[in-house]
């Protein structure tokens, strides 16, 4: 099979081309006008104080109600949601069942556009779910691992907005409207196992929701402000975590040893407050703009953890293991998440000395490798181009799969200095779940298993996604000069070929490897050109080409299943050996090498589809392999069709309709006309720019 048909990762149309003029835009209507302005209200809603309650009422609404305890796992867990699970050996999609090997998996909503990641996500769920529990890793920093531009960030920017979904109870001072600086919970004045006893019996609140050993400083100066009188100290309110406001979500970045130390973490003291005549060790004299204090009940990212000086790090082992953290006016309690990540270098330096022991131990991994599929690769890039400006620029079609491909063929483990290009094309093509007509099939879960045997940190390295988002980006302005800006993928090889060249972070050997890669996906883009044009030029006709599609399936059904064949058109019985010479014709005309195969693939195909649609109303094209065996078979008992010249060749009135009804049918499918011209002149064998 030719590039032409490679399936994508969500078994949808690649996004086409849009005209040079953008339609103008409809004005909203009013329900949606309503909708978005309700929006914006919810939100800004969000950022005062929701409800106030005094304890009493607190607690009440405790024993009605375990939200009003959930901890941050828990909130966090609700706002990820539930996944669709899919049983992949069962599902109806083949694609799907031969990348996962037929295990269950599990998607997330919260996750959805996260592409190829469900393993990642499923292990963040899973310590999240511990965490909920109360058990042993709700006291481990999250640690994910992986490599430059794999999507940590963005993993880290998606938890932080699903942590503002939920809300959290905070103690606030009655007398002067204080709410907690470090966003305590009320549960925190349970701090005696006795207390926290009678708590779990009256109001049937768990003792794992009851984190606090000892009251907070800021706790017992307004407990002593009130003669020890609870209810007269405190009140609760309801709010909502924010990243804005600083309220229960802190970020964490990368400084160097002279200019970062613990402060980050812990806050400081506030030089202004200690000419109040307040003595230096009071709780009002403190700054609790440390990580640990905002983000108490949600979440701290950290970035680059191990860049950050060791001594700078200590308190996140207190954090972790007493679930406190010190301050000049004493320890403040912590519960939260923290998240931490980095790329492998970082991680092995620190990882091998043995110092770091008592850290390793509080840390728990989770790897984010890079896809390996290159359609959920192109998912990825679709994903991004739709959400920037350059949307409205034309695109072709394969664009984002070429760019896909490039990139999980520079992770797949090859011989850099002799490779075989074909053999890692057709390696990509497995782990895309696809089975490309060769000899000796193989599954995707098998070479996946091949692969990580021979290449451990397979995933781990090759092209980056932001290599790959960069160089999207950039094949828009190949042309500009030229008035054109536009993406195609022989735009794209071109880029891609240029960036290689201007990268210093790879070896001259690197570079050549990765350019041999481009230049063989141009060859295939080459092979996919000719389909198109000649496909064009045919205009085949549908319903020969649907009668031969049945007519094939009806064949292979009874040669599988060993039964005779009656031609309904000649009256001929035939027998299973006439059938396999039947069957064989047309395969080789279609190009298949391996008949048994893709005879046994295209008919539980259409024995799926037709399950949906119905008996006999499976189209002839709905099967890529297939579609391109009834052209290539058309194409073979046509002749050699005429080779259409270059613009400044043609000849004829004739022959220019002809380039123009091509033009038009390739218009139909998403090509501008210098697109048109580019994939015409690479199908004829010259260079395409």
């Amino acid at each position: 099979m030719n590039m032409s048909e490679e399936t994508k990762a969500n078994q949808e149309p690649e996004n086409t081309v849009e005209s040079q003029e953008p339609e103008a835009k409809v004005p909203a209507n009013d329900t949606q006008k309503s909708s978005i302005f309700g929006a914006l209200t919810t939100q800004f809603e969000r950022t005062r104080e929701q409800e106030t309650y005094s304890l009493s009422e607190y607690l009440d609404k405790c024993k009605e109600d375990s939200s009003m305890y959930d901890n941050w796992a828990k909130r966090l867990l609700k706002a990820i949601g539930e996944p669709e699970v899919i049983d992949t050996s069962t599902c109806d999609d083949d694609r799907l069942r031969r990348i996962h090997g037929g295990k269950t998996i599990a998607r997330y909503p919260a996750f959805k556009d996260f592409f190829g990641a469900e393993d990642t996500i499923q292990d963040i769920v899973e310590h999240l779910q511990s965490a909920a529990r109360g058990e042993a890793t709700r006291k481990k920093i999250m640690y994910l691992l992986g490599p430059v531009g794999g999507g940590k960030s963005s993993i880290g920017d998606r938890l932080k907005e699903k942590m503002e979904e939920n809300p959290i109870y905070v103690l606030r001072a009655k007398k002067d409207g204080q709410i907690s600086p470090t966003f305590e919970s009320p549960l925190n004045l349970f701090t005696g196992s006795d207390l926290k006893a009678q708590a779990t019996e009256a109001y049937g609140i768990p003792k794992s929701a009851m984190i606090a050993k000892t009251a907070s400083p800021w706790v017992s100066e307004r407990l002593a402000e009130q003669d020890g009188n609870f209810e007269e100290a405190f009140d609760v309110v309801k709010l909502y975590p924010s990243q804005a406001h600083k309220r229960g979500i802190a970020k964490v970045d990368p400084s160097d040893e002279q200019n970062q130390d613990t402060s980050h973490l812990l806050g400081d003291k506030d030089v202004d407050k200690l000419g109040d005549g307040l003595p230096s060790s009071h709780p009002d004299v403190y700054e609790y703009k440390g990580a640990l204090s905002v983000a108490n009940q949600g979440i701290m990212e950290f970035v680059e953890m191990f860049k950050a000086p060791l001594k700078t790090l200590n308190p996140l082992l207190e954090a972790t293991e007493s679930q406190t953290y010190p301050t000049a006016s004493g320890h403040f309690p912590f519960d939260g998440l923290i998240f931490a990540h980095s790329n492998e270098s970082e991680w092995d330096k620190f990882s091998k000395d043995p110092t770091n022991e008592a850290f390793l131990d509080r840390i728990h991994i989770i790897k984010a490798p890079y896809t390996l599929s290159y359609g959920y690769e192109a998912s990825i890039y679709e994903k991004v181009h739709n959400e920037s400006q350059a949307r409205e620029n034309p695109i072709a079609p394969k664009t984002f799969d070429t760019l896909g491909l490039y990139s999980v063929m520079t992770r797949i483990p090859a011989d850099h200095s002799n490779p075989d290009m074909e053999d890692l094309y057709t390696k990509a093509l497995v782990l895309n779940g696809e089975e490309p007509d060769v000899a000796k099939p193989i599954e995707a879960i098998a070479l996946q298993k091949k692969i990580k045997q021979e290449d451990p940190r397979v995933g781990m390295h090759g092209g980056t996604v932001r290599f790959g988002i960069e160089s999207l980006s950039a094949t828009f302005n190949n042309r500009a000069m030229e008035g054109e800006i536009a993406a195609d993928p022989i735009l794209l090889i071109d880029t891609l070929k240029k960036r290689i060249d201007q990268d210093d972070r790879l070896t001259p050997d690197e570079k050549a490897y990765r350019k041999d890669i481009a230049d063989f996906l141009l060859e295939k883009h080459r092979e996919y050109a000719k389909n198109v044009i000649s496909k064009a030029e045919m205009n085949i006709n549908d319903t020969y080409c649907q009668n031969m599609f049945d007519k094939y399936i009806a064949k292979a059904n009874a040669y599988i299943d060993g039964t005779p064949f009656r031609d309904s058109t000649t009256g001929h019985v035939m027998s299973k050996e006439d059938l396999n010479e039947d069957l064989k014709r047309f395969e080789r005309a279609g190009r298949i090498s391996n008949g048994d195969l893709f005879r046994a693939e295209v008919t539980r195909f259409v024995d799926k589809q037709e399950k949906k649609v119905g008996a006999n109303k499976v189209k002839w094209d709905s099967h890529p392999g297939m579609a391109e065996a009834i052209e290539q078979f058309v194409r073979s008992n046509m002749g050699n069709m005429q080779e259409l010249g270059q613009y400044d060749t043609l000849v004829s009135d004739e022959q220019q309709q002809k380039v123009d009804n091509i033009h038009e049918k390739l218009a139909d499918q998403g090509y501008t006309e210098t697109m048109a011209r580019r994939l015409r002149a690479l199908a004829q064998g010259g260079p395409a720019l």
